[in-house]
């Protein structure tokens, strides 16, 4: 065998021998964190204090500072739902306008926790509350991020937390050659994802049809 095939090889296994060795060492650190935190954890339950423990006062104490909260927490429905409202007229008139795809409300508003049979009513309430707030800011996201993705695709200067999947896919800053012309081809992807939706509708009536004629043969 050609010596310098030889002496590639050597070096691709001695690589495997390291490379192994090294996920070796990086399990047992893991395993032994891992463990370490089993233990601490299961050492802490006992001292661990659930609300039906503690004394009488100290419940009367939390349920107050509970029920203090409670209007501030359930008057945010006001704002949520107006949010709501508005970002849903203005993509059914201006995502119209310029000719891209809605967003699907079903796709973000997941309301479903409260089907869970060991929650109280009023956890099961709290369950439907928090699914529509989460579910309303999902969906104005989406909005506002379509609508970015239109008219100013470009990145921020500054490291953005949490940033859309849409943001990422954004030009860099400063990146202005031809801008236009770029800002343009942002367009056609939503333009083009609208008519992928169109498909995918049309696919979906497909299978209703089929379903609906194989149920009709059943009968």
């Amino acid at each position: 065998m050609n010596e310098k095939i030889t002496t590639i090889l050597e070096k691709m296994q001695q690589l495997e021998s390291d490379f192994h060795d090294e996920l070796k060492s990086y399990e047992a650190k893991f395993q032994e964190i891992y463990l370490f935190n089993v233990d601490s954890l299961r050492e802490n339950l006992d001292s661990i204090v659930t609300y039906e423990k503690l004394p009488e006062d100290k419940r009367r104490f939390v349920f107050l500072r509970h029920l203090l909260s409670a209007p501030f927490i359930y008057l945010m429905i006001v704002p949520l739902a107006f949010l709501d409202l508005a970002v849903t007229v203005y993509q059914h008139i201006c995502f119209r306008l310029f000719g891209i795809s809605r967003v699907s409300r079903g796709q973000h508003f997941i309301i479903d926790r409260q089907l869970l049979a060991q929650l109280s009513w009023l956890n099961k309430f709290n369950c439907v509350y928090c699914g529509y707030g989460n579910g309303a800011i999902s969906y104005a996201r989406e909005i506002v991020s379509r609508t970015e993705q239109y008219w100013c695709p470009v990145k921020h200067a500054r490291e953005t937390p949490a940033a859309s999947e849409r943001y990422n896919q954004f030009l860099e800053y400063g990146e202005t050659d031809s801008y236009r012309e770029k800002r343009e081809s942002y367009r056609e992807v939503l333009r083009s994802e609208k008519e992928q939706e169109k498909e995918q509708e049309k696919e979906q009536e497909k299978e209703k049809e089929k379903e609906q004629k194989k149920e009709q043969k059943k009968e």
